[in-house]
């Protein structure tokens, strides 16, 4: 019996030895196994695997310091999310986390301007501005609304880039300033004038061949060209409206648009587009149409039976009747052809093409070398204006001079003093006053110059404006 005692003492002892081995290994096991997992863990969330590493160490419990990994994990997950945010530009909701954030610990952050503190300086920054920004745009689009282009291009240039709507609204802006800045309100055609008024009406004066009843229902028109038989006008969104037909020819501009200036020959009217090219109806018996492959064109002018563009790099094109001794000339000539900032086409039987320069000079080119105009001796010169055989010039402080073909000597037209835009026609010259008022001297047996009860005609602040060296509109005097 006492040998059965201790045989069973004994098995007891080796079962709870075994026990106690297998106890320890398992327990060691398990240490090592949570140790693993965690090193596992830690590893993933410092090597950015946030969400794979939280996985692991939720698992664990609250061993180490593993719940505060998991913190610092899931702090840079948000904190991440607001990054994202910020690049978004959604300010205010980054804004938000990143103040959730301060001073808590996030996985890997090392550098000062990572900080969340340092990301909510800097959108309080940011929100600053773009409510300035904002503010700007706002502004613009009120002072576009209200044809205030010149103050809406002055806030959208000093934000631009920061919006696509910003963008397009300056691109907007800078079409309608063209159109303003080449726009002209008074034009002397061959038996009539027209005016555009202040509230964008049409004034007409001379022979009427049924064109008052048309003019009456025009609106919104910013410029006009009544140089040939027919009238032209140009509305202020680009589209174009007529008096109908020429002679045979019925012309129809129903679906011109973007147009930023218009001409009008004898026979035939010209548009030039917003992207530089031109388009064109009428008679094309000179060739005067054949504009399909001009390109960067910045202003146009049609004489009775040749047209005459000017590219963005002072480059003249001619096409028509006399275009190509013109195109001589010039190239004979071109050292004085150069700074060219405006262009005038004129004549009848014989056609012309004048040039103002940047200093204020002006040049002219002859589809017949015996026949000139004095005009050498011009200075100041601010615009010219191109008639059947003469030409105008308005001089800076607001007087203007005039040369007849094969004149000695031109001269200063007496009493017209404050003019602010010239114009020439068959035999006429017209001339606008700052207050709006139009005076007019030559031929006037058919009544084209009876503009004395005219309503006020339009004065663009836009005219104004000037090109930079690329041909560029920008904001001038």
């Amino acid at each position: 019996m006492f040998k059965t005692s201790k045989r069973n003492i004994f098995v007891v002892i080796a079962c709870f030895v075994v026990f106690l081995a297998i106890f320890f290994y398992s327990a060691e096991s398990t240490r090592r196994d949570l140790l693993t997992k965690y090193e596992i863990g830690k590893s993933m969330v410092d090597n950015g695997d946030y969400q794979n590493g939280i996985n692991i160490l939720i698992r664990l419990g609250d061993y180490q310091d593993n719940l505060l990994y998991i913190e610092k994990a899931r702090n840079r997950i948000e904190y991440d999310q607001a990054v994202s945010m910020f690049s978004e530009r959604k300010y205010e909701e980054a804004r938000i986390i990143f103040e959730r954030l301060e001073d808590k610990d996030i996985a890997n952050i090392t550098n000062q301007e990572e900080t969340p503190e340092s990301y909510v300086s800097e959108i309080n920054k940011l929100i600053n501005s773009q409510k300035e920004k904002e503010q700007k745009y706002s502004d613009a689009v009120e002072c576009f609304d209200s044809g205030n282009y010149k103050t809406a291009y002055s806030l959208l240039i000093s934000i631009n880039g920061y919006s696509e709507e910003v963008d397009a609204m300056l691109e907007k802006c800078i079409e309608y300033i063209k159109r303003l800045s080449l726009s002209k309100t008074i034009s002397a055609g061959v038996r009539f004038s027209a005016g555009v008024t202040e509230d964008s009406k049409i004034e007409f004066a001379g022979i009427d061949p049924g064109y008052k009843e048309v003019l009456l229902e025009w609106d919104n028109i910013i410029s006009i060209s009544a140089k040939g038989h027919f009238i032209i006008g140009l509305k202020k969104d680009g589209s174009v409206v007529t008096t109908g037909r020429i002679g045979n020819y019925r012309i129809d501009t129903s679906d011109w648009r973007d147009i930023i200036e218009v001409a009008a020959g004898e026979l035939y009217i010209i548009g030039l587009k917003n992207d530089g090219t031109l388009t064109a109806q009428g008679h094309n018996g000179d060739k005067q149409i054949d504009i399909d492959e001009w390109t960067n064109i910045v202003s146009v002018a049609a004489g009775p039976r040749h047209t005459v563009g000017l590219d963005k790099d002072g480059n003249i094109y001619i096409t028509g009747y006399g275009s190509g001794n013109q195109l001589k000339n010039i190239a004979d000539h071109k050292d004085e052809w150069t700074n060219i900032i405006a262009i005038a086409a004129g004549g009848r039987s014989q056609s012309y093409t004048a040039a103002l320069k940047k200093d204020g000079t002006v040049v002219v080119a002859y589809q017949n070398g015996l026949h000139r105009f004095s005009v050498n001796d011009w200075t100041d010169i601010i615009a010219i204006a191109a008639g059947d055989s003469h030409i105008v010039g308005l001089k800076s402080n607001g007087h203007v001079v005039l040369a007849t073909l094969d004149s000695k000597e031109s001269e200063e037209i007496d009493g017209w003093e404050d003019i602010v835009a010239i114009d020439a026609g068959f035999g006429f010259t017209l001339g606008l006053t700052e207050k709006g008022e139009v005076e007019a001297i030559g031929n006037e047996w058919q009544g084209q110059i009876d503009v004395d009860d005219w309503r006020k005609i339009a004065r663009r602040e836009e005219w104004n404006f000037v090109l930079d060296d690329s041909f560029n509109f920008i904001l001038g005097k």
